[in-house]
């Protein structure tokens, strides 16, 4: 019976460095070696659990389970097909590396990876491929940024309800990208709609189920011609306005119904006060330099980043003074994302439409207002793709602090 394992080549001769090649050697009337192009030290590999072992080790162990993944498929093709008992190994070889096989009508057959470490029984059309799930777990792991991961982690949890919600008594690994069709994705886009999630939201998970599907092209887990968004149109509409009239911003900081809101609004302002900060961003601050600023790297963009600390923020810096960060938000939450769920959902004991973002959408709405220029303005906020001109000059941070220092101004010398 035709088989294969995977080890590093020690019979072959080393890089310069004395790394070895991992390879796969398929067994099938004679033997061929398949290069996986992934080159460690003997020391890095682990024989019994054929793993890559020290740095880099996830990411080199993914690219291998992947290899492994489309070596196993075309053994199951060949299965299926009936051929797989009387191919040669070097034939085998030729299918996986041009990664297709053909029929007795020479015919293309689908060479979608599979995840099976035994050959599949059965009817072809219910050949069992990569799950979406097991993929989207892979490439879950290659991102590095929390937000970034956190929202596909949230798009791969839709996903599981919506394949749930169709096929109650299935296992959820049985999705496939094969089944990931145009029908699919307006089923989808549907159920969203029945769960009263608005356009753009729907069009925040849809984008990411595309790039999971862009992704599995890419690793050749997905075929390009099934591509469902070739048909599929994502649809957006305009945000509305998250901003506060200025009459509003001034009933929400004398607001004291509840003692126990004052501190989400006393955060909300200081928010504000930092032209809209993020809230990972605020929650990792750790100290106000000696020139007065908060200076650290923004969680989105990457960018380095500087705000002037102005009196009124500087009263409530001091207020909620954390241990180990600046603020005590961290001391009491460890997370800022619970956080900002706690303190959403007290602001809108206040006002249903009001949240966190609002400080950001309405200092800027203000800003705009007193003829501060659309320039200074997206660079208060952060706004722009990041180029080789950054580097090398330094933005006129002047501008912003004389900008936030005349919103301040504004707000405290209004009257209803």
């Amino acid at each position: 019976m035709a088989s294969f394992s995977i080890n590093v080549l020690r019979s072959r001769p080393r890089k310069k460095d004395g790394k070895m090649q991992i390879v796969a050697q398929i067994s099938a009337h004679g033997s061929s070696f398949i290069h996986s192009g992934i080159y460690v030290f003997e020391s890095e590999w682990d024989t019994n659990n054929r793993i890559v072992l020290g740095k880099d080790s996830n990411a080199l162990n993914r690219t291998l389970k992947l290899f492994a993944l489309r070596i196993q498929h075309a053994f199951n093709s060949l299965y299926i097909q009936g051929k797989l008992k009387t191919t040669q190994a070097k034939e085998i070889k030729r299918i996986i590396e041009y990664g297709e096989l053909l029929d007795s009508n020479n015919s293309i057959i689908d060479t979608t990876v599979t995840d099976d470490t035994k050959p599949i029984v059965g009817n072809s059309k219910k050949q069992k491929s990569v799950s979406f799930f097991d993929f989207a777990d892979i490439v879950l792991e290659r991102i590095n940024k929390q937000k970034t991961r956190e929202t596909y982690v949230a798009t791969k949890e839709k996903l599981k309800q919506f394949y749930k919600s169709e096929n109650p008594e299935s296992d959820i690994n049985n999705l496939i990208f094969n089944d990931i069709d145009v029908g699919f994705v307006k089923r989808l886009d549907l159920f969203m709609e029945k769960q009263g999630l608005a356009v753009n939201t729907r069009s925040f998970y849809l984008r990411n189920l595309r790039k999971f599907y862009n992704d599995a092209i890419d690793e050749n887990i997905a075929s390009l011609e099934a591509y469902p968004f070739r048909r599929f149109k994502i649809k957006n509409e305009e945000t509305k306005h998250r901003n506060m009239e200025i009459d509003e911003l001034i009933k929400l900081r004398n607001h004291s119904e509840k003692p126990h809101q004052r501190q989400y609004i006393d955060m909300f302002f200081l928010g504000f006060y930092l032209i809209g900060i993020n809230m990972v961003d605020l929650c990792g601050l750790t100290e106000i330099t000696r020139s007065g600023r908060v200076e650290y790297r923004r969680s989105k963009t990457g960018r380095l980043y500087s705000i002037k600390v102005e009196q009124e923020a500087m009263k409530l810096i001091k207020k909620y003074r954390g241990k180990n960060h600046l603020l005590n938000i961290m001391d009491r939450y460890g997370d800022h994302t619970n956080y900002l769920n706690r303190l959403n959902k007290n602001l809108k004991e206040i006002d249903k439409r009001l949240s966190w973002y609002y400080a950001r959408h309405t200092w800027a709405t203000i800003a705009a207002e007193l003829d501060v220029p659309d320039d200074v303005i997206k660079m208060a906020l952060g706004h722009g793709k990041k180029t080789v001109t950054d580097v090398y000059i330094k933005r006129n941070q002047k501008k912003v602090d004389d900008a936030n220092r005349k919103v301040i101004d504004y707000i405290n010398n209004y009257k209803i």
